[in-house]
């Protein structure tokens, strides 16, 4: 009897040390996690304060008010609110909006199509996350791979994440240069007298579609394919922009048949083609028709048709400088061609740069911020609240001990 006893406090024993040692490995686990949190949300603010310092930066950099002259904001403003300029101002920022808005659709239906799922909340901050980066990062190159990491984590398939943002960079690129060909038919003329701004016209809208076509004509060429890329990383690798050349091939490799996988699933239904292809046309249409709104804001009267002609050029010439969203030669541009052209120093071509800058620009990158800071907000709760019942959970345990 005395044995059995014994043997019923040593096993007692054993459990209660044992329940110690998860308690205290839990203890030790929680804490751990506090830590990574801690550590998370300091990585979160940091992230955000980095990105508000460099919108700022971009802000003095497109909105110097030294060239704003002797017509100050609230007057220029007082002009934009008087009798029908108030509703061109308008126009001008929901064309801001609506290439966001396409881009969005875009994406919206390319992702049903391939998921047979509805996501409109995944597809907006696709589209918006994705000309957030591509407008702080150097020749807009920084949005797709955020963008492939959203749809990613928003339940969109590996293989699908990859090329979708692929397939809407093409599509862009193809009704940009589509447009630029009408331009440069039609009224090349209006800048004959600014040969050089022309001849970075004619180059940028070869840049603009180089790469996808370059990428597309050699997908259905292997051995073509194979040849330009070892001779791309090869000249690469000797000027150094690349280290490793077994590495940068695999890449380009991979870029390519994402490319082509891309236009193989797509063209797979010509209506889902056609529909995205559209809204390719009325994002970059959205875009290049906000000057002719801003300029009509400010009371002057003008072609419309000469002032998309003339923002095609703009992006076109400066698509190739190596600034976070063209900063500095998008509105040197402007103001140029804009005020040669329509006559605007008589209501400040400043106040008119500035606001097409907005429009086409710095409402996506605000739009941007507030979904960072928004994310950031939303993952510390979420934290915090899974802390919480570890905690409680952990506490539930010692008082029952």
């Amino acid at each position: 009897m005395h044995s059995r006893e014994e043997e019923i406090r040593k096993t007692q024993e054993i459990i209660i040390n044992d329940n110690i040692i998860n308690t205290a490995i839990a203890e030790s686990e929680l804490e751990e996690k506090t830590k990574k949190t801690n550590k998370s949300n300091l990585f979160g603010l940091i992230f955000v304060l980095v990105n508000i310092i460099l919108v700022v930066i971009l802000g003095f950099t497109s909105f110097n008010n030294s060239d704003a002259g002797d017509v100050t904001f609230g007057e220029m403003f007082k002009t934009w609110m008087s009798g029908n300029n108030a509703i061109f101002w308008f126009i001008a920022m929901g064309l801001g909006l609506l290439a966001l808005i396409a881009e969005s659709l875009k994406f919206f239906v390319m992702i049903r199509k391939t998921t047979h799922k509805n996501k409109p909340w995944l597809s907006l901050k696709t589209a918006i996350m994705g000309k957030y980066y591509d407008n702080i990062t150097p020749l807009g190159s920084g949005g797709q791979p955020f963008q492939i990491f959203y749809l990613s984590k928003g339940g969109v398939p590996g293989a699908e994440s990859m090329y979708l943002p692929t397939a809407s960079f093409f599509l862009n690129q193809f009704a940009f240069l589509i447009l630029c060909i009408v331009a440069f038919i039609f009224k090349s003329g209006l800048i004959s007298d600014q040969p050089v701004f022309l001849i970075m016209a004619y180059i940028g809208a070869a840049f603009s579609i180089v790469l996808p076509t370059l990428i597309f004509v050699i997908s259905f060429m292997p051995k073509l394919r194979a040849k330009i890329i070892k001779l791309c990383v090869r000249v690469s690798f000797k000027l150094k922009f690349v280290k490793n050349k077994g590495a940068a091939t695999r890449k380009a490799n991979k870029l390519v048949n994402d490319y082509k996988r891309s236009l193989f699933v797509l063209a797979k239904s010509k209506l889902t083609l056609l529909i995205i292809t559209f809204l390719s046309f009325v994002y970059q249409l959205a875009l290049c028709s906000i000057p002719y709104f801003v300029i009509r804001a400010c009371g002057v009267t003008v072609n419309y048709f000469d002032s998309l002609c003339i923002c095609i050029f703009v992006y076109a010439a400066i698509s190739f400088i190596p600034t976070p969203g063209n900063s500095g030669a998008a509105e040197v541009s402007f103001s140029i061609l804009f005020t040669m052209l329509h006559g605007l120093a008589g209501v400040s071509s400043y106040w008119a740069m500035a606001y097409w800058r907005f429009c086409c620009y710095f409402l996506g990158v605000l739009l941007g911020m507030c979904f960072i800071v928004g994310g950031m907000i939303k993952s510390n709760r979420a934290r915090k609240k899974e802390l919480a019942i570890e905690k409680e959970k952990l506490e539930s345990k010692k008082s029952v001990q």
